[in-house]
This record gives C-alpha cells, sequence and structure tokens, in this order.
C-alpha cells in the first residue's frame, strides 16, 4: 500500500522484507525510520530500492518492467539474504532464558523492578 502526492512517496507495508518472501522487489519511499534496518539491508542485497518521490516511482517501475532481474540471480540473492537471519529464533530465545536465569537470581523483593 503507499500514498502518492506531489512531493513525496511512502510506503506503508507493514514490513518491508514480506514481498521479498513472495519473490517481488521491493520499492520504498524516504520515511523509513520505523523500519530503516531493514530497508538498508534490502538495498545492500540489491532486493529492495528507495525512492523518493513519485517521478522516481516510475522511473523504477518503468526499468523493472523493461529489465527484470534474472530470477535465478534473483533467488540466490534472496537465499543468501535469508540465510543471514536463519539463526535468529535461536538467539533471540537463548537471550530471553539469559534474563530470565538472571531475573531468578535476584532477591524476591528485587524482581519486580528488574528490566
Amino acid at each position: 500500500m503507499a500514498r502518492l502526492n506531489r512531493d513525496s512517496f511512502e510506503v506503508l507495508a507493514s514490513c518491508r522484507v514480506e514481498p521479498v518472501l513472495a519473490g517481488a522487489p521491493v520499492l520504498f519511499g524516504p520515511y523509513t525510520e520505523e523500519q530503516a534496518e531493514a530497508a538498508s539491508a534490502l538495498e545492500n542485497a540489491g532486493l529492495g530500492q528507495r525512492v523518493n518521490n513519485a517521478h522516481s516511482l516510475a522511473a523504477a517501475i518503468m526499468r523493472a518492467i523493461k529489465d527484470p532481474p534474472d530470477p535465478d540471480s534473483w533467488n540466490r540473492r534472496r537465499r543468501e539474504f535469508f540465510a543471514g537471519f536463519s539463526d535468529a529464533a535461536r538467539r533471540v530465545a537463548s537471550d530471553i532464558l539469559q534474563r530470565l536465569d538472571a531475573l531468578n537470581a535476584l532477591p524476591s523483593g528485587e524482581k519486580k523492578s528488574a528490566r
């Protein structure tokens, strides 16, 4: 979903990475503060492109239509991109367990305020 006006283009997607999972390149606007890391990672991997206004959006769409990415290359880049996240669930679970262990080590009166 997007909002266009004369001066800007803003993507209102909930997640910039989801279209890549479906095999689509991502075009996103200049306002990516809420997902700056994902936007930068997609740009660096060649899976996403930042557009700043309606003109650059139209130009990016026309380039994609005239010269679509090679499917084999595109799929290789997608696999490489997501392989970097394959261990994320284990790392998050490990972090949670470490925090719980630290919380359990506190005297009972301090557990309420620990974060």
